[in-house]
């Protein structure tokens, strides 16, 4: 376990991630991104390098989550490649965490499991594509009135800036 720790903690990277109102509501009531069930690289956690690439690649749509992800040992994929049934315990068994592949319309990360993802900021992604304001993830409790108006305020004005890393 000290083994996995030192990789994962050896390449932290703040990536992107898109989802609904409802996912924004799962995942603020866990304090946790579970990961999917399906996916070009199986079931797992997916993010892009920038919130606009999200838009691209996201199935469900309307909030972003910045994160801090936990890559450690990343098993770099060609492009074409597509392995739906990759799992967690196949990629450890070969030393890897996390899967890049190199897509048409940005970079995805894949991680499989939740202790690889901290959550830091979300966003709306408003109707003409654009986001913002970014709000503290710890400030978003699930029953908090500031969620309620946070979810429900679809007149945020979009910020200029974005996250690089």
């Amino acid at each position: 376990m000290r083994d996995r720790n030192t990789r994962l903690d050896a390449t932290v990277r703040g990536r992107d991630h898109q989802t609904t109102e409802g996912g924004v509501r799962a995942i603020l009531s866990s304090n946790t991104m579970k990961r999917g069930s399906t996916g070009i690289g199986g079931g797992g956690i997916y993010f892009a390098t920038s919130p606009e690439q999200t838009q691209h690649k996201a199935h469900s749509k309307g909030f972003i989550f910045r994160c801090r992800v936990r890559l450690g040992n990343v098993d770099h994929w060609p492009a074409h490649r597509i392995d739906k049934n990759i799992t967690f315990r196949k990629l450890s068994s070969r030393k890897f965490d996390s899967v890049h592949i190199p897509r048409p319309g940005g970079h995805e990360y894949v991680v499989y499991n939740s202790d690889q993802v901290e959550l830091v900021e979300v966003c709306r992604v408003n109707s003409n594509g654009s986001v913002g304001p970014w709000r503290p993830v710890q400030d978003l409790d699930e029953e908090s009135p500031s969620l309620e108006s946070f979810l429900n305020d679809k007149k945020s004005e979009p910020e200029a800036q974005y996250w690089i890393s």
